[in-house]
C-alpha cells in the first residue's frame, strides 16, 4: 500500500508535533525563564542591533 499523501496547506503531522513540543516547552517553567533571560541578555549585548533590525523588518511586514 502506498503511503498516504497529505493534501491542503501545510503538513498536519509536523504541525501537531510542533504544537505538542510548544506545549511541553511552555509547561517547563525553568526552561521558559532561562530562555527569557537569554533573550533579554541578547538585547543588551552585541546582537542588539541585528535583533532590532530584524524586529523592525518583521513589524513592517505585519503592517502591510
Amino acid at each position: 500500500m502506498a503511503k498516504q499523501q497529505e493534501y491542503g496547506e501545510g503538513n498536519y503531522k509536523a504541525g501537531r508535533e510542533y504544537q505538542k513540543d510548544q506545549h511541553a516547552f511552555a509547561k517547563d517553567e525553568d526552561r521558559v525563564k532561562r530562555k527569557a533571560k537569554e533573550a533579554a541578555d541578547a538585547l543588551k549585548g552585541p546582537e542588539r542591533e541585528n535583533l532590532e533590525k530584524a524586529r523592525r523588518k518583521t513589524s513592517m511586514r505585519s503592517k502591510s
